[in-house]
C-alpha cells in the first residue's frame, strides 16, 4: 500500500489560514449587512430594559398593594372582636372601603386578591351576601389560588349563596367540595350540603345525609347534632 505523500511546508504556506478566511467572511458579512446587526442587537437591549424595568415596576406595585392591604387588617380584626355591635360594623365598613382601595388601585397583585377574600368575609358579616358572592367568585378566577385556598374560597362562597337563598347553588359548591377529597373540608362540605337539601325540601336526601354523619361522629357533639336532625326529619315524615 502506498504511502501518502506528506506535504511540504511551503505547499501549506500557500494554503489559506481558516481562521483569517473566516473572519474575512464574517467582517465582509458585517460591513454588508451592518446595519441589520445594529438595528437587531438595538432591538435586544431595549427589549433587556424593558423586561427589567417592567419587573421593577410590578415589584413596586405589589410592595404598596401588599401595604395598603396590611392597613386594612387591624380594622377587620378590631371589627370582628365586636361584630354585633355599631362600633364593630363601623369598623368593618372602614375596613370595606380600605380593601376597595386596594382592589381598585393594585388589581392583579397578590394583595389586591387577598383584600378581595377579606372584603367578601366582611360583607358577608355585614349581610350583603350578593356582593360577597361576587368577590368570592372573582377570587376563584386569581392565579393566585392554591389547592390549599381553593376549598377555603369555595366554603365562604357556599355559605354566602346558602344565605343568600340561592340553595341549588349553593349545594352544587359543596358537592365540589366534597369531590376535592380533602380532609376537614369534606366533613363540613356535607353537613352543609344537608342543610340545603332540607331546606329545599329534599327530606330523604337530607335525613341520608345526617345519617351518615351521625354514625361517622361517634361520641362527638356533631353525632349529639345529627341525631337530633334525624330525630325531627323522620318524625316529620308523612
Amino acid at each position: 500500500m502506498a504511502k501518502r505523500k506528506k506535504p511540504r511546508r511551503k505547499d501549506l504556506l500557500k494554503e489559506p489560514d481558516e481562521f483569517l478566511v473566516t473572519t474575512g467572511r464574517f467582517l465582509r458579512l458585517l460591513r454588508q449587512y451592518g446595519k441589520w446587526v445594529i438595528a437587531g442587537g438595538i432591538v435586544v437591549v431595549v427589549v433587556g430594559l424593558t423586561l427589567w424595568g417592567w419587573k421593577l415596576y410590578q415589584d413596586r406595585r405589589g410592595a404598596q398593594a401588599m401595604e395598603l392591604y396590611l392597613q386594612a387588617n387591624p380594622l377587620y380584626e378590631r371589627a370582628l372582636e365586636q361584630p354585633d355591635s355599631p362600633e364593630g360594623r363601623d369598623f368593618l365598613q372602614k375596613a370595606v372601603d380600605r380593601y376597595q382601595e386596594v382592589i381598585h388601585r393594585y388589581e392583579g397583585t397578590r394583595a389586591a386578591w387577598l383584600s378581595r377574600l377579606y372584603r367578601a368575609r366582611a360583607n358577608h358579616i355585614l349581610g350583603r351576601y350578593q356582593e360577597a358572592v361576587h368577590d368570592y367568585r372573582k377570587a376563584l378566577e386569581s392565579r393566585h389560588v392554591t389547592t390549599e385556598i381553593r376549598p377555603v374560597i369555595l366554603q365562604g362562597l357556599g355559605a354566602s349563596l346558602m344565605a343568600s337563598g340561592e340553595l341549588a347553588a349553593a349545594a352544587e359548591v359543596f358537592k365540589e367540595i366534597q369531590g376535592l377529597g380533602i380532609r376537614g373540608f369534606d366533613h363540613l362540605a356535607r353537613w352543609n350540603l344537608a342543610r340545603c337539601l332540607e331546606r329545599q325540601g329534599k327530606v330523604e336526601e337530607a335525613l341520608k345525609i345526617y345519617s351518615e354523619l351521625k354514625e361517622g361522629s361517634s361520641g362527638s357533639f356533631q353525632q349529639m347534632l345529627a341525631e337530633t336532625k334525624v330525630r325531627r326529619l323522620e318524625q316529620g315524615r308523612p
